[in-house]
């Protein structure tokens, strides 16, 4: 970039959880040692991976000093992040998910983002690669610095800042004493509610600089299973938490309720024995009791809207307006 600015003297500590991403995790390793941001501590958890995941890491380890590896029994994503963070020095820190990658300058823009605003975390947009293509989360490129209230309100929403903790970095001053739900999926969820109370100000730049990769298995794609719904309880943790000292969130936090409703309902349709699942009834009756809660909430399309309709009278119908939704992107991340 020329004369070296303020922003690129600062450290960050990059944290990525392994575990069994041998297909992945070069690709993801080779993004982050060839980032335009040269002062970098990687810490690389193994979190008892069973392929060759860590034979890779001590690869990469070997080539480039600012690497080390923290190894550890498979305790699951939230353990290895909360290790990893222990173990950070860096001013900042940065989760990056080992089977995604990221552009050479997301940290440096990222670093430059968060200095010259003062802020305590920055955001970047995020393209969701699939098999065939990819496409961004939100396709304008907008730039600004706002407190943690309207920060929050967009996570919510999940456009300009998506709700994956991988496309932020942050102040580490203020998570030095959070730490991810151990046991717990969508953990990501579980921790925003945390990480919000503590910022102040965010700065936002919707370019996408980081790569998510919808793989299939991982805990975002693959069918109905009992930790499933713990989406549904960060998200109604989380409003409780709004109601408390954000009521200016709430439509927003409705929307992520009924929103992990839909997404558990639509993942346990994918069963064959689906009216069999311990919590299939609660589920589908919550959403037909809510039905106009959510045709009146803006932040649904017009498709989910209508599957909310037909939901109350043909399950057969909303199968397939459901399908429709999510081809079109509904679901977000």
């Amino acid at each position: 970039m020329g004369i070296i600015g303020e922003w690129q003297m600062a450290k960050v500590s990059v944290i990525v959880p392994v575990y069994n991403v041998e297909k992945y995790i070069r690709k993801c390793l080779d993004s982050i040692v060839s980032q335009t941001l040269n002062d970098l501590e990687i810490i690389l958890v193994n979190d008892g991976s069973t392929d060759t995941s860590p034979a890779i890491c001590e690869e990469y380890k070997r080539k480039d000093e600012r690497i080390k590896m923290i190894t550890q029994k498979n305790q699951g994503l939230s353990a290895a992040r909360n290790a990893g963070l222990k173990d950070a020095t860096g001013e900042y820190v940065i989760f990056i998910d080992s089977d995604d990658y990221i552009a050479e300058n997301m940290l440096e823009i990222l670093v430059e983002n968060i200095t010259k605003s003062s802020a305590d975390a920055a955001t970047c947009g995020i393209y969701n690669v699939y098999q065939s293509h990819m496409k961004p989360q939100y396709h304008k490129k907008e730039k600004y610095t706002c407190d943690n209230v309207e920060a929050y309100r967009q996570i919510l929403i999940g456009q300009k800042i998506p709700a994956s903790i991988c496309n932020k970095l942050l102040r580490k001053e203020c998570i030095k004493d959070l730490c991810f739900p151990v046991g717990r999926h969508y953990e990501d969820a579980f921790f925003h509610i945390d990480l919000m109370q503590q910022v102040k100000t965010v700065c936002v730049d919707t370019q996408p600089l980081y790569y998510y990769v919808h793989r299939s298995g991982s805990i975002t794609t693959r069918k109905y299973q009992k930790s499933s719904y713990d989406i549904v309880e960060a998200y109604e943790k989380n409003i409780k938490m709004v109601r408390e000292k954000y009521p200016e969130l709430i439509p927003e936090s409705e929307f992520r309720v009924f929103w992990a409703y839909f997404v558990v309902l639509d993942r346990m349709l994918q069963e064959k024995e689906y009216r069999n699942i311990e919590q299939y009834k609660h589920v589908k009756r919550y959403l037909k009791k809510h039905v106009k809660d959510i045709i009146k909430n803006p932040y649904f399309t017009r498709n989910r809207k209508i599957a909310a309709m037909v939901l109350k009278f043909n399950l057969e119908l909303y199968k397939m307006l459901s399908r429709k939704d999510q081809k079109n992107k509904m679901v977000i991340s």
